[in-house]
């Protein structure tokens, strides 16, 4: 799901946005331009960059991190400000080109009256990376992001159309500071020493490729929904006792369903009496019921919770495999 919110300082709404232009160019009025600046470095989210001294610090329940420029003076009604978003792409094997496209489309179909003036490539914390900038509801923004570790980073920066180029030099050196410090999703090297199934053990009806059949996310307050881009990746069960899911890899196995599984997953017990368990699926246990008949392993459902960034929303997820 892709989350695309920009912070309007002063403003009582919210706005969203998506892709990118070529790197921007300092101005020669970025008069707001500090000579100190701080560090912000965030461990959980394995992200660090540089900011103003003068800027504040803001955190929502969207944003991992906005950093908000001072008033000019008490009429100022929107306070410049420069945001990260986050945005879990797992499953959906996407390219930067596709999250262009969808991007794009996104922000049209969010501005109606939206005019991009520059789009193009760019460069995040030494990544591929994509640049936009357009006008929209009386308002100028820009927005960067690249893709890593199947995990979008997306910064959006926000201000009015006559103060944007005053601001340029000062989002330059912020965005050339960023860096992309550890894989939140967990090291993925050195798997098949911690694997728990031998060749020997591996059961051959699950052994191969597994293609999704649907995708639903269970949000903890409430209601759901499926996911927004379809999934094009298998899922690949290797007799090895390893499985596969794009960048994502860890151990497999099969045991049998207990009661404490089905009170876990909210679901009441209709007949599968095995389970598979995939070990370091989002950085913890995802497993499921694998529903068979005569002998055949007709599907195998993943099942595993996920917190923002990865989404907007925590919740559960459910995902339905077959062969």
């Amino acid at each position: 799901m892709l989350i695309l919110l920009v912070l309007i300082i002063g403003c009582a709404t919210q706005s969203t946005e998506t892709e990118l232009p070529p790197k921007i160019k300092q101005s020669e009025s970025a008069k707001t331009t500090p000579s100190n600046f701080l560090t912000y470095e965030n461990a959980d989210y394995g992200v660090k960059i540089k900011y103003p001294s003068d800027w504040e610090q803001k955190e929502t329940e969207d944003l991992i991190i906005a950093f908000v420029s001072p008033k000019t003076d008490v009429s100022d009604a929107v306070q410049e400000n420069l945001g990260l978003t986050m945005n879990d792409l797992s499953g959906q094997y996407l390219t930067l080109e596709d999250y262009n496209d969808i991007s794009i489309d996104g922000l049209k179909q969010t501005f109606p009256d939206i005019k991009i003036i520059e789009s193009g490539s760019t460069v995040l914390s030494n990544n591929p990376a994509h640049k936009v900038v357009f006008t929209a509801s009386n308002l100028k923004f820009m927005q960067a992001w690249t893709i890593k570790n199947d995990l979008a980073y997306v910064w959006s920066f926000v201000s009015t159309e006559s103060s944007y180029s005053d601001y340029l030099g000062t989002i330059q050196t912020m965005l050339d500071s960023f860096e992309i410090t550890k894989n939140i999703r967990g090291d993925t090297e050195e798997l098949k020493a911690e694997t728990k199934v031998s060749i020997a053990d591996a059961d051959p009806a699950f052994v191969g490729s597994w293609r999704i059949f649907s995708e639903r996310i269970f949000y903890d307050i409430g209601g759901g929904g499926s996911a927004a881009v379809p999934v094009t990746r298998n899922l690949e069960l290797l007799k090895d006792g390893t499985w596969r899911f794009g960048d994502s890899q860890g151990a497999w196995s099969v045991t049998e369903t207990t009661s404490e599984d089905w009170t876990r997953w909210g679901v009441n017990p209709y007949g599968p009496t095995r389970k598979v368990a995939l070990d370091k699926w989002n950085n913890a246990v995802a497993d499921g019921p694998v529903e068979e008949s005569k002998g055949y392993v007709d599907f195998i459902w993943v099942i595993y919770h996920v917190e923002p960034p990865q989404v907007q929303n925590a919740g559960t997820i459910w995902m339905k495999f077959g062969h």
